[in-house]
């Protein structure tokens, strides 16, 4: 795997001044629903301790009860407790094991599950702890993710889990994959990867499983998958041609721009391990935001003093404990409480860091998408050569019901209609205008697109010849500099920012949808493409043009 570098900045030189440095890697939570998921959540976790621990646990371990390793000579320090808790009961344990390739660094596993009113939940942590050199590594999850996922049936959002990639085989699939990815009670971002005809992506899936199972919702996209979602989303917001996108939580197409929304595409990244390593740096840090009380349950430190509480009170009814032993008890108690402060500062340093990072990545990203506009009106130069003379072989629109998928098929690449002007197209399109309205956005297709990406033989004046032909007008909405942004209708968000329609297409006077409409747009000079906020009723301006 390739490793990822060293976290740099304040934060970082403030925690190396400190041994050891303790780094919190990934936090894994999940709902069993299993029957008995809170009893066969703890054999399956005793059994992965049970390989590593390189000590002998005894057979009670797999029924929950207590243990500790600690003091066997050849042991990995490994131990676990169970406690009760007011409206169930909770098992906890710990494993620190050296690191094979970094000497004085080790890789503690976190894990605790949680039984109450009827729900077991489930939590592991993986966490990095160095003594000495701070050497590369490679993020995951917590091991024991794969196991559980690979033996017990799991839910994240409400949606199943396994340790396999879901692949979109049907349009119910992708339907149900839309509904998830559009909620907004989502936690967890969505992975999707694209394959080719011979079912092959740029990353293997078994090595995504390894890497980020657990903390995302991972799902397979097949070249037919990719147009249907391609049609239904447009272009912009799909994945196909063997790139893999991140959807993060809350996506709302008609506020977001797409570019929140991580495109990996695999002639920037030749090497799997490479784009594997970039999808583990942006997911894995996600993992820590707060989902919870369970996640502050998740310390293993949390529910031991716990534990210990429980003895000190059963020792002290029974008279089986010194004063000097309930003041030990009290004294570690404390340390626990400390240590469980600290980790939790240098775990919300280290997100800060990550932040940071993902900030300058998205700069970086803007400035490859501005190039990658420019690429793109170069293929546009090649297609117009290509379908020169062909454009009447369109199938015309015929019903503003199928608006969304019309201009999926005929405007992809070229326009981008939003959310907001698909459904008004859809309620207030008038037939008797429909053919006019397809000969217009068919115009700014073949021929405003083209001016505006300066290719050959496509002037403003030939442009405007078009719309004349047509009876069509295009200008701007206001003649006045500046006076639009007294009209906050004529703005829409884009790519995460706010954006003003500046010009429109007309056709007809007066506001009789019947004899007229109106198409307003924006130009994005960065992708060369044309922007659709609104269409066809007209947006008010004092005026009546």
């Amino acid at each position: 795997m390739a490793p990822i570098g060293k976290i740099s900045g304040k934060g970082a030189e403030r925690l190396r001044s400190h041994n050891p440095l303790i780094r919190p890697i990934s936090q894994i939570l999940l709902c069993l629903t299993d029957r008995n998921a809170y009893q066969d959540a703890i054999k399956e976790s005793v059994s992965w301790l049970a390989k590593r621990a390189q000590g002998k646990i005894p057979p009670s371990a797999f029924r929950g009860l207590p243990f500790d390793l600690t003091n066997q000579p050849t042991a990995n320090p490994t131990e676990a407790v169970e406690v009760e808790t007011e409206q169930g009961k909770a098992w906890a344990a710990r494993l620190s094991y050296p690191d094979m390739r970094t000497p004085q660094r080790s890789w503690v596993t976190e894990i605790a599950i949680k039984q109450e009113s009827g729900l077991t939940l489930f939590g592991a942590r993986l966490t990095n702890v160095t003594r000495g050199e701070d050497a590369p590594y490679s993020p995951s999850v917590p091991g024991v993710i794969l196991q559980i996922l690979s033996k017990l049936s799991a839910e994240i959002d409400g949606e199943p889990i396994s340790n396999e990639v879901k692949t979109i085989a049907d349009m119910q699939d992708l339907s149900a994959f839309v509904e998830l990815a559009e909620s907004q009670n989502r936690q967890l971002p969505i992975v999707a990867i694209s394959v080719d005809e011979n079912d092959q992506g740029i990353v293997p899936e078994s090595e995504l499983i390894k890497r980020i199972g657990g903390a995302c919702h991972l799902y397979k996209f097949s070249p037919d998958a990719s147009w249907e979602l391609t049609r239904k989303w447009d272009r912009p917001w799909s994945v196909f041609n063997k790139a893999v996108r991140i959807y993060a939580p809350r996506l709302n197409r008609e506020e977001d721009g797409a570019r929140r929304h991580k495109l990996l595409l695999p002639n920037n990244n030749p090497e799997w391990e490479r784009t594997l390593t970039d999808l583990a740096i942006e997911i894995l840090p996600r993992t820590f935001e707060n989902r919870g009380e369970f996640s502050h349950l998740l310390r293993f430190e949390t529910i031991r003093a716990k534990y210990l509480a429980s003895l000190r009170k059963v020792d002290q009814l029974t008279g089986a404990i010194s004063r000097s032993q309930v003041e030990a008890l009290e004294n570690e108690a404390l340390r626990l409480q400390q240590q469980i402060e600290d980790d939790s500062a240098a775990a919300n340093e280290l997100l800060n860091e990550a932040a940071r990072a993902r900030e300058t990545a998205e700069e970086d990203r803007n400035s490859a998408w501005a190039e990658s506009g420019r690429l793109r009106a170069r293929i546009a130069t090649l297609e117009a050569a290509l379908s020169s003379g062909k454009t009447n072989s369109d199938a015309p629109l015929e019903d503003y019901q199928k608006i969304e998928e019309w201009c999926a098929q005929h405007l992809s690449g070229h326009i981008i209609v939003l959310p907001k002007a698909i459904r008004e197209t859809r309620r207030n399109g008038a037939s008797s205008v429909i053919v006019k309205f397809n000969d217009a956005l068919l115009l700014l297709r073949d021929f405003y697109v083209p001016m505006r990406r300066g290719i050959e033989g496509y002037s403003r004046i030939r442009f405007d010849e078009k719309c004349r032909e047509l009876g069509l007008e295009e200008s701007a909405c206001f003649s006045t500099p500046g006076a639009i942004k007294q009209f906050p209708e004529y703005s829409i968000q884009y790519n995460g920012q706010k954006r003003w329609m500046e010009r429109h297409l007309k056709f007809g006077q007066g506001y009789d949808l019947q004899h007229m409409f109106r198409i307003y747009f924006y130009w994005d000079d960065d992708e060369q493409v044309l922007v659709i906020g609104n269409m066809p009723t007209h947006l008010d301006n004092k005026l009546t043009n």
